[in-house]
């Protein structure tokens, strides 16, 4: 698993964005992306979601590890 200061500005970039999305973007009445400051959420779906995208990059752990305090 990586850690994010293993990441690239592009990487961090990327994954700021999709989230940025997920949590924000959805589509109005016309079918047009808008971003709407408090789209509702439904639990289960976001944090899958978000879960996906940090495993896209190694960053969801595989098995069960200690926890290392060490500042980035």
């Amino acid at each position: 698993m990586r850690t994010a200061k293993d990441l690239t500005r592009d990487e961090l970039v990327m994954i700021v964005t999709t989230l940025q999305q997920a949590l924000y973007l959805d589509f109005d009445a016309d079918v047009t992306k808008v971003w709407i400051p408090d789209k509702q959420w439904d639990g289960a779906d976001i944090c899958e979601q978000l879960a996906a995208e940090l495993a896209r990059f190694d960053l969801a752990p595989d098995v069960v590890t200690s926890f290392s305090s060490e500042a980035p």
